[in-house]
């Protein structure tokens, strides 16, 4: 779940700030043209949802959003998510659901209780992610006929290079890409975890409509 968690502060985190690497137009190729539109777009709502699946077991869900106001400088995360409960969690059920939000202002503070107090915090200990879309790193891939779509299969050994974290998987990672040729729309990551053959299942939407997040 932790390495899901990092998987979520990716895609949601990388497209904070603009870190577009353009190619020569004469040879940008159609992996290059998404991964530019990728690392370009400045989503102001960002929504991910995941499945974790083990078969014969409920399915452990979450949802991850990410609103940015981009004329003030701040934004939230919030999550809801369920994980297995632990002996110490003295939960009746064997699910538990975890919930709660992180609060980032203009000047780089943030709050764990919803503005009550603020401290002082390194944005770039998470907004150097980069989900790293390159031909080189994949172990197949296509591209949409009309070249705005990506899927492609990346080996575990090489997921760290991608994603900027390990993910302990069972054979290839599937990486699906959707834009409409000049914004992201949707990332969807496929995978069977290692050890215990769950079906993971992360998939996140970008908006681009404009989003007020005041803070008292």
């Amino acid at each position: 779940m932790k390495k899901i968690i990092c998987l979520l502060l990716i895609l949601a985190c990388a497209f904070a700030m603009v870190s577009c690497k353009k190619k020569n137009k004469d040879t940008e190729t159609g992996v290059d043209t998404i991964s530019n539109i990728v690392n370009g777009s400045l989503a102001t709502k960002i929504v991910t949802k995941t499945e974790y699946l083990v078969e014969g077991e409920e399915a452990l869900t979450g949802k991850y959003t990410t609103e940015i106001d981009r004329s003030r400088g701040n934004s939230k995360f919030t999550f809801e998510y369920q994980r297995y409960a632990t002996i110490e969690d003295m939960n009746d059920d064997r699910v538990k659901t975890v919930k709660g939000s992180v609060l980032l202002n203009a000047d780089g503070n943030v709050s764990y209780n919803e503005g009550d107090t603020w401290e002082a915090a390194d944005a770039t200990a998470y907004l150097p992610f980069n989900l790293d879309i390159n031909e080189s790193r994949f172990v197949s891939h296509e591209i949409s006929e009309d070249g705005t779509d990506l899927r492609a299969e990346i080996a575990a050994s090489d997921a760290k290079k991608v994603f900027g974290t390990d993910i302990s998987a069972e054979g290839n990672i599937t990486l699906e890409v959707d834009t409409n040729g000049k914004y992201l729309y949707e990332v969807r990551i496929l995978y069977t975890a290692k050890g215990s053959g769950a079906n993971v299942n992360i998939q996140t939407s970008y908006d681009y409509s404009q989003v007020d997040v005041k803070f008292e």
